[in-house]
């Protein structure tokens, strides 16, 4: 097979990458299923993630969403540059499922790369989060989920204040004239090939990108029990 150095992208979000499947293999086996091969796939992959781990000048560990081929393969440097802070493709969505996968088969290393690197997330500054909307995939609703999350199974004070932090981020983005309470917030599509960065608001009531995902993302912290919406998102 020829392959096409510059084409290839190496993708490591939870959304579109390879660490959605590895929440589902994960998943899968806490709830006692599993296969030939299962157990060891997950140690590769979480064996892959660390590789492509990194360390900033304040020792903070964090992942790029994509990786270039030539960089996979060792041809060229990263340019370390990071991801916001989102569920879909930044540290916090994949450090949630390294902490999970590494819970699940017994990996202490993994659970504590992954508890660092979230609290290296919330001792941030919140723009340096980078996030911009109230919704679920790309913003503040998916940190808050995955803090959430982190915070219930820990009970890490790090955790419990950040998720205070951001819960008042998102009640500050309620707007009265949105569909339920709160717009989806992204950079508009029609210009983002042509570069140019703006950012636009769209009445949205889907789980994913919309207000439906904000509002569960409310209720699991007025009542914080495990329920099973988060397992539609592979972080529980």
């Amino acid at each position: 097979m020829k392959i096409c150095v510059g084409s290839h992208i190496i993708n490591l979000g939870l959304s579109h990458g390879i660490t959605g499947p590895l929440a589902a293999l994960t998943i899968a086996l806490k709830e006692g299923i599993e296969i030939k091969g299962q157990y060891e796939s997950i140690k590769k992959i979480l064996k892959n993630l660390k590789m492509f781990s990194f360390m900033d000048d304040k020792k903070n560990i964090y992942w790029l969403g994509r990786v270039r081929f030539e960089e996979y393969i060792g041809l060229e440097q990263s340019n370390n540059y990071k991801s916001r802070a989102s569920w879909c493709y930044g540290a916090p969505g994949i450090a949630r499922v390294i902490y999970l996968a590494g819970e699940t088969i017994n990996d202490k290393d993994s659970t504590l790369i992954a508890i660092k690197s979230l609290e290296a997330i919330c001792k941030m500054d919140e723009n340096e989060w980078k996030l911009e909307s109230p919704t679920f995939c790309h913003g503040y609703s998916g940190l808050l989920a995955i803090i959430q999350a982190m915070y219930i199974d820990t009970n890490n004070n790090i955790f419990d204040n950040t998720r205070k932090k951001i819960l008042d981020k998102i009640i500050s983005l309620y707007n009265k004239n949105a569909l339920l309470g709160f717009y989806n917030i992204d950079v508009d599509e029609k210009n983002y090939l042509k570069k140019e960065y703006q950012l636009v608001k769209s009445n949205n009531i889907f789980l994913l990108s919309g207000s439906i995902g904000v509002i569960l993302t409310l209720l699991s912290l007025i009542k914080p029990i495990k329920t099973n919406w988060m397992r539609h998102f592979l972080i529980r």
